[in-house]
């Protein structure tokens, strides 16, 4: 069968959308998806397979984008890449330093996975590739190398299959506090991930929730010593007694919004 340039411009808008339902795209399930839109439609599934590979430049083939790929490209992280870089550079035009931090792991047994063999089983490294203890570092540093005290190792837990279970906010916060905070250079900035347990907060800087009660929402502004519009401190009795709404000092008016928004329902 002739492939019709009508019935070819049905193709592509098919396809994208099985991909953004996060199905499994096939010759089958497109077909069917076409069907589904054009009752007319009587290509033959030949005919469909010729027009995705010589018109519309698709393969079958292995994936070769996997979960890590396919997140860089996420516009949100392109946004966050973007304005990290704007803040990299404004930093050093201030002439201020860079101090990067990390953790990883090692294996005791970290041979190579391929090696050149003739053939022989003497050729082989005896020991099994990234198996037995594992060692976990972690460290600081910046232009002008390790940041003194800073790198730390020790050996982790064998049955673990991942080190991040080994590594959690409370060691993280005490070598932060302990060895590096006391040790980088002055109006220094330091660059931490977004590790889950880089991002914990304490109950002191945790934000009000959305599903606060007023009593709870204002116990939570008078511990952080909120203003009204008058530079005033809140007390628990203004907050809780008053029906008026105080807009506290330095909030953002989407915060505001939200907040305007809890109260109206209490």
């Amino acid at each position: 069968m002739n492939i019709d340039e009508e019935d070819l411009a049905a193709i592509r808008p098919a396809l994208i959308h099985l991909i953004f339902e996060k199905k499994t795209v096939t010759l089958d399930s497109q077909d069917k998806r076409i069907v589904s839109e054009h009752p007319g439609w009587r290509w033959s599934r030949s005919t469909l397979w010729r027009a995705l590979t010589s018109r519309l430049g698709f393969h079958f083939d292995r994936r070769h984008h996997g979960y890590y790929e396919r997140l860089r490209e996420d516009a949100e992280n392109s946004r966050r890449r973007a304005l990290y870089l704007q803040f990299m550079f404004k930093y050093q035009s201030e002439g201020r330093p860079l101090v990067y931090t990390d953790e990883s792991w090692i294996n005791r047994n970290c041979v190579p996975d391929k090696v050149w063999m003739d053939g022989c089983v003497d050729c082989e490294p005896p020991a099994p590739h990234s198996k037995g203890a594992r060692w976990i570092l972690i460290g600081a540093g910046s232009a002008d190398g390790w940041i003194p005290t800073t790198f730390v190792m020790w050996k982790g837990n064998v049955q673990s299959e991942d080190y991040h279970s080994e590594m959690n906010s409370d060691v993280f916060r005490q070598w932060f506090t302990e060895r590096l905070l006391p040790n980088v250079p002055p109006n220094a900035c330091v660059v931490v991930d977004r590790a889950p347990y880089h991002t914990v907060l304490t109950p002191e800087s945790k934000p009000a929730g959305a599903q606060w009660t007023r009593a709870h929402l204002a116990e939570w502004l008078v511990a952080h010593n909120a203003k009204d519009e008058e530079g005033d401190i809140l007390t628990i009795d203004r907050l809780l007694d008053e029906p008026t709404l105080y807009a506290v000092e330095g909030a953002k008016q989407s915060w505001m919004d939200e907040a305007n928004a809890i109260c109206t329902c209490l």
